[in-house]
């Protein structure tokens, strides 16, 4: 090969090296469709409110643009809420989210955004306005909040808080006021200070108009005008643009060639004129027309300023100019070539991303995106796969279509380039992969050629092919490069395989994939190997990633069916894998690839090409959506996309990254590759987009705020939007305003509580929702512009349920369950109490029935088990009583005795019948039997009781005979029970009526229709204490009393009537009550009985015999006649008139006889008898007994109610009492003892014990009397007795000690004092000193004479006189008398002398 053919492969090899290198400027210019069938005319005027949106003035009307769609507000002559008019001028967004609009002679409008209403403010308050003052040119919002309006009239300023506008007109007499009234900018710089443009831009002069500055504490304005012999001053007094860029210059544009620059400290200013030789000087634009007089409107309608500094100048008729300060470059921009549709411009603004909209007269809007681009994009003529620095620092490019180098290029470098020309082909080979080994090798790869190994050493190329022929060559396909590990072993990942080199021989060693051996690797095709830190050796493939065992030769596999683009290990030893499906970092604890996530969009990163770290440890990923960083932190992610020259879908090659020497960072793509410092790159701050939900619909309707509707204020304000039941198919608008590449943008949204994971949205920009249900949710949208920054919104939604689904109505619903609920629960457990209730009620009967059972059984064996005791004793009794001792003195003790067991007799009888009719074993013995005489035969045995009753007793029975068959037995215990009970239960006198009578039997009452029956009703009325009505249901049970009281008047056992019952319901027949109380009873038995025909009855007349159980038919249960009145035993004059005085109180006469003769013969003592309590106590008051024995059980008053009372009264407390009582209970006996009971003896009780008991009590009254009768002093703690005693005694003391002095003191004054007579105090006092009341007196006194002589308190005869004797002598006799000693002896023997 020649060397002019080397030469020329040198030449070629550099020239590849020089791709062009954009600008790191760039400005694009574009024109934006209006909305369709939308004419403007003109854009006069482009705002940006404080949500994103860009307004425009129109000559058509007022247009809001979100970068997506439109929204035109017009003047509709039907509705009066619409604009004024559609010639619009000027508009002002307001930070209080209403919009300002001056219309060119409709005036000023205030529009509502959110409903699309405006409301019209005339400037001035006549009717007659002229066409200036609604000409509206400029609208102005001061820092302040102050509405400045510039028209066709002056400056106003519009007060808020007022609702008036305050004028500032043009007053050619007065310098300080404006200088012309024509407005046609406002403009507030840095400092705040307003400057205000005048003049007629239509006019062919410069003379009127001029700049203006507002003092705002006077009002007053400073002009600056046009001199023309001062070249500082303006060229043109039309002001028509005004701006103060960001280097702090103020630019001043006119009519005519009016670009200036202004000084405000000292108010020159410098001119740009036109130079027509020079365009490229700074000037405003070259007109068509070659006048520039010739049309005054056409002069500088705008400056403003680009994202890089750049001031643009825009005219009618001239097109811009942008104006590079730094470089003093200009560059005209007038024709479609240059991006601009027409040259007439008119408006312009800069919003808040950098772009830049002009408005033109036509009504084209053109954007503007100038930008400076810390990314270097570099044009190449193919795809770039590699980049390497060599030992001199020259950068190399693997391509597709060969090895290039880039400048400088070092003699080691151009040696190896000439080589490399000489002996292959990489010049213009598919260069894949360039490596250099740990001995300075350089290993190049290619796509189709092979691999070769270039060693400096020696300046060879070795080359390493596939063969066919040989299974230890180099794999078929591509070779994607080679790694070196730690041992020093070689691989070669390529698309037909792993391959590991053997260096002394040159073989490979194949590791493909197996589909029958899941150790193999996971796929043939390899893209990227790495060995770890910690020895891991990694495969990254098109089918996966697979760690290999080099010993063993097996793969595990990981991240199933995932194109494994590049493997990277960090600075902090984390691996990361770059793959199709997004990012992986290795969790080496769980051994397990975890997703990285977009720390904003919550999304995995979109097909990572190629990974790349920094010298900050920031991380680095290409993808088609731009090139990532992700922080050091990995917290967060920033975006670099098409705002940076990197287009959507850009075509990175699969890990083509590399880090220069410098730090800069390197991406290849197809066609170019892409250069930056990371520094530069981070320190350009992203501009998040505004996120605005642009407008709510329900059922496909509009929504517009309405304080009672579901927006109450606007969708920018607004925190909820209510919703009712029948609105839940809704749908929601929303746009992310940022206007460098919108189509670009991202969305997702989500309701919470309503959907489970993020919704991503299309083109549509629109979340609809339908038949949600009522609830509270929160709408949340989040968007990210072509910089990847993502900011989200969120507002909440009451969906109301329906009237039926209210707390209210749950509350009901409840209410009603529960009230439900509760009423069936209620009833259910009425009915189970019920049920409840009559299962213990038949539990009970059951235990009564059985309880009854057990008694009448108890009962029936215990009867029998008395009959033979009382046999044995009635018989020998009626045997004595009918013969021996019929004039025994012990005859009365002998009838007690037979009249008490005979009463025991029957009541044993009655228990018999009860058992039996309770068995049922009780059955009817019937005989013929004359019904009336036995009626009348019954009766005439209770004649004698009526009379000694005086009890008027009538029987009223039907003459003649009246033979029946009947049970005798039974009928006769009927009548004898009811009678009983009427004599028992009326006092006397009264009146008690038997009445029998009989009647037919009716049909249906027969038993058999053969035999005649008759109905006989015994009728019993009385005229006694009567029964209440409360006690009628129960007065036929089984023991039950009226009176169960102990005072009861009457004694009984509660069996007559019930046994009555009984029998009367044995014979088929009813009993009934008739009573009122206090007025009388009367009982009705009806009997239904068979009647006897004469010729049935031929034997004598029938008198019934005892029947078989042994008792008398003629006996019935005694009546109880209550003695009354005091009655005084008979050997009352035989005892000593001092005896002891006995009261016996007890209602039972044969026990109080029984009592009364036991004590005469055992005791020497009188005797008072009383039958009842009340009695008693009285008794015991008048005659103050030595001692009271009484029963407990009594009438009107019982014992225990007796003993209290007489404990509780001073004259009776200290009299002994024995109670007794046939209730033999320890709680019975309690209950006596506490009342003050000196004693307690239960029935039956012997003679002598009651002898002993009453002699014990009587005997120690007696000694304690005697036992402190010569006391010195007398205490009443020291005599036995109970609590009202010892009050008695200190009572009386006191009045003795009052007195004691008084020599007139008698025992009828004490008695007069204590409340007592004269015996009652004298027996008082015997009972409890033993003492009669003057000797109580008088050993009272000489009980305090001897105090008075023990302390020497005086002489004897002082003494005598202070304890009240007159006589001294009969001092001296009673003290000797009682003290066994003279009173001057007493004296001495108790240490005293005589005075």
């Amino acid at each position: 090969m020649t060397a002019p053919f080397y030469r020329l492969i040198l030449a070629l090899a550099f020239l590849l090296t020089t791709g062009l290198s954009l600008l790191a400027q760039s400005v694009t210019v574009e024109t934006v469709s209006m909305p369709p069938g939308f004419d403007p005319h003109e854009i006069a005027d482009i705002r940006q409110d404080r949500q994103g949106y860009l307004w425009l003035a129109t000559g058509s009307g007022l247009l809001r643009f979100d970068g997506y769609d439109w929204r035109t507000y017009q003047h509709d002559p039907k509705k009066v809420n619409s604009l004024s008019g559609d010639y619009i001028r000027t508009v002002c967004p307001t930070r209080d989210g209403r919009v300002w609009v001056g219309g060119w002679g409709t005036g000023l409008d205030c529009l509502d955004p959110e409903t699309g209403f405006s409301t019209h403010y005339p400037l001035t308050n006549r009717k007659d306005y002229s066409f200036e003052e609604n000409a509206i040119a400029s609208l102005h919002e001061d820092r302040q909040g102050n509405l400045w309006i510039g028209s066709g009239s002056g400056l106003y300023r519009w007060e808020a808080r007022t609702g008036h506008f305050i004028h500032y007109a043009a007053n050619p007499r007065d310098s300080t006021s404006l200088s012309h009234p024509q407005i046609q900018v406002i403009y507030e710089d840095r400092q705040g200070t307003l400057w205000i443009g005048t003049g007629d831009p239509e006019s062919k002069t410069n003379r009127g108009g001029g700049l203006n500055k507002l003092d705002p504490k006077t009002g007053h304005f400073t002009r600056y005008l046009h001199h023309p012999t001062d070249t500082h001053s303006l060229v043109d007094n039309r002001v028509l643009a005004l701006f103060e860029d960001s280097r702090g210059t103020f630019w001043v544009g006119t009519g005519g060639d009016g670009l200036h620059t202004m000084n405000r400290q000292t108010g020159q200013f410098t001119r740009y004129p036109y130079q027509e030789g020079k365009p490229l000087k700074l000037s405003r634009p070259y007109p068509k027309s070659k006048n520039m007089w010739e049309m005054g409107s056409n002069g500088i309608r705008f400056i403003t300023e680009d994202p890089m500094g750049a001031i643009w100048v825009g005219t009618l008729d001239g097109g811009a100019n942008r104006y590079e300060p730094a470089s003093g470059r200009v560059t005209h921009i007038e024709t479609p070539a240059d991006g601009l549709p027409d040259f007439n411009l008119l408006s312009a603004c800069r919003t808040r991303e950098g772009v830049l909209w002009m408005g033109t007269i036509p009504g084209h809007l053109v954007k503007v995106t100038a930008r400076t681009n810390p990314i270097t994009k570099v044009e190449n003529r193919s795809g770039v796969h590699i980049f390497r620095e060599d030992t001199a620092g020259t950068l190399w490019l693997g391509t597709i279509s060969g090895l290039i180098a880039q400048h400088p290029l070092a003699p080691a470098s151009r040696t190896w380039l000439g080589q490399m020309a000489r002996q292959t082909r990489l010049l213009t080979d598919h260069i894949t992969r360039l490596d250099r080994d740990r001995q300075g090798n350089w290993w190049v790869s290619t796509w189709t050629n092979g691999l070769y190994r270039y060693q400096p050493a020696t300046q060879r190329f070795t080359h390493y092919q596939h063969d066919s022929l040989r299974a230890a060559s180099l794999s078929p396909s591509e070779v994607i490069g080679v790694y070196q590990d730690r041992s020093g072993r070689r691989w070669v990942p390529t698309a037909g395989g792993l391959d590991r080199m053997d260096d002394l021989s040159g073989r490979f060693i194949h590791y493909r994939h197996d589909p029958h051996d899941t150790t193999s690797i996971s796929s043939s095709s390899c893209l990227s190997v790495l060995e770890d830190r910690t020895g891991c050796f990694w495969v990254g493939t098109q089918a996966g990633l697979n760690l290999l065992d080099r010993v063993s030769g097996t793969f595990t596999h990981f991240l199933p069916w995932n194109v494994i683009t590049q493997l990277l290990e960090d600075s902090s030893g984390t691996l990361w894998v770059a793959a199709y499906s997004g990012l992986y970092r290795y969790d080496r604890v769980g051994k397990r690839f975890l997703p990285f996530l977009d720390t904003r969009s919550g999304r995995a990163l979109p097909f990572v090409r190629a990974l790349l770290e920094d010298d900050a440890g920031n991380l680095w990923a290409t993808t088609p959506a731009g090139i990532v960083s992700i922080n050091a932190r990995r917290n967060s992610v920033r975006w670099f996309g098409a705002n940076y020259g990197i287009s959507p879908g850009e075509d990175f090659f699969f890990g083509s990254s590399y880090k220069s020497r410098d730090g800069s960072l390197f991406f290849g793509s197809m066609g170019k590759y892409f250069r930056f410092r990371p520094r530069d790159l981070l320190q350009s701050q992203p501009i998040p987009p505004l996120l605005n939900i642009a407008a709510l619909r329900v059922r496909n309707q509009p929504v517009y705020p309405d304080p009672h509707g579901p927006l109450r204020e606007g969708l920018a304000q607004a925190k909820t939007i209510y919703l009712s039941h029948n609105q839940s198919v809704f749908s929601l608008d929303f746009a992310a305003i940022d206007f460098r590449y919108p189509q670009l943008h991202q969305y997702s949204y989500k309701l919470d509580n309503y959907d489970l994971d993020w919704r991503p949205v299309g083109s549509e920009r629109t979340a609809n929702y339908y038949n949600v249900p009522p609830g509270t949710y929160t709408f949340r949208v989040k968007a990210a512009n072509s910089d990847g920054v993502w900011v989200e919104k969120a507002i909440t939604l009451l969906i109301a349920p329906p009237w039926w689904r209210t707390a209210w109505a749950y509350a009901l619903y409840v209410f009603t369950v529960v009230g439900l609920f509760y009423g069936g629960w209620k009833t259910l457990l009425r009915r189970e109490r019920l049920k409840t209730a009559r299962n213990l009620r038949e539990l009970k009967a059951e235990q009564v029935l059985e309880m009854d059972r057990l008694k009448s059984t108890f009962f029936a064996n215990i009867s029998h088990e008395f009959r033979t005791p009382l046999t044995l004793i009635l018989s020998p009794l009626e045997t004595w009583l009918g013969g021996e001792l019929e004039h025994s003195p012990y005859r009365a003790q002998f009838q007690t005795m037979h009249r008490n067991a005979s009463r025991l007799l029957q009541l044993v009888n009655q228990l018999l019948d009860l058992s039996k009719v309770e068995a049922g074993k009780m059955s009817l013995d019937t005989q013929p039997v004359d019904l009336i005489h036995f009626l009348h035969r019954i009766t005439a045995s209770f004649a004698s009781l009526a009379v000694s009753r005086h009890i008027k007793f009538q029987v009223s029975a039907p003459d003649g005979s009246l033979w029946v068959k009947a049970d005798t037995d039974k009928l006769e215990k009927i009548v004898t029970n009811l009678l009983s009970n009427a004599f028992k239960f009326t006092p006397d006198p009264g009146v008690i009526v038997l009445l029998m009578r009989v009647s037919a039997l009716p049909a249906h009452h027969r038993h058999t229709a053969h035999k005649a029956f008759l109905l006989a009703e015994f009728t019993v009325q009385d005229s006694g204490i009567g029964i209440a009505d409360e006690q009628r249901e129960r007065i036929f049970d089984r023991f039950y009393q009226v009176d169960s009281s102990l005072a009861r008047e009457h004694e009984g056992s509660g069996i007559g009537l019930s046994l009555t019952r009984d029998l009367v319901e044995l014979h088929g027949g009813t009993i009934t009550l008739t009573s009122e109380p206090g007025q009388g009873s009367q009982f009705t038995v009806s009997l239904p009985l068979e009647l006897l025909h004469p010729a049935q009855v031929s034997q004598p007349p029938f008198h019934p015999e005892p029947t078989h159980s042994g008792s008398p038919v003629t006996v019935h249960e005694p009546v109880k006649i209550l003695e009354s009145g005091p009655v005084l035993s008979e050997d009352v004059d035989e005892a000593s008139p001092n005896a002891p005085l006995v009261l016996i109180v007890e209602d039972n006469a044969d026990l109080r006889q029984f009592i009364r003769q036991s004590l005469k013969e055992n005791l020497v003592c009188r005797v008072l008898e009383a039958v009842n309590g009340r009695d008693g106590y009285r008794l015991a008051q008048k005659y103050l007994p030595d001692l009271i024995l009484s029963d407990i059980m009594m009438p009107h008053m019982n014992g225990i109610d007796l003993c209290r009372r007489l404990k509780a009264d001073e004259k009776t407390s200290h009299i002994p009492v024995i109670l007794l009582t046939a209730k033999a209970s320890g709680e019975s006996k309690v209950a006596g003892l506490e009342t003050g009971a000196d004693d307690y003896l239960t029935k039956p009780f012997g003679v002598r014990e009651l002898v002993a008991r009453i002699d014990n009590l009587i005997e120690g009254r007696r000694r304690l009397k005697a036992r402190y009768r010569r006391q010195v002093v007398l205490q009443p703690k020291d005599v036995a007795i109970t609590s009202t005693d010892e009050q008695f005694l200190n009572r009386m003391m006191t009045i003795i000690e009052h007195h004691l002095g008084d020599m007139a003191f008698s025992v009828d004054v004490l008695g007069h004092e204590i409340g007592m007579s004269r015996m009652q105090l004298y027996r008082k006092l015997q009972a409890l000193t033993g003492q009669s009341p003057s000797d109580f007196i008088r050993t009272t006194r000489l009980q305090r004479a001897a105090q008075l002589l023990a302390r020497n308190s005086g002489s004897i005869a002082q003494i005598a006189d202070q304890v009240g004797f007159s006589s001294h002598s009969y001092f001296s006799k009673c003290f000797l008398e009682q003290y066994g000693k003279s009173p001057s002896e007493y004296m001495v023997a108790e240490g005293g002398s005589t005075p």
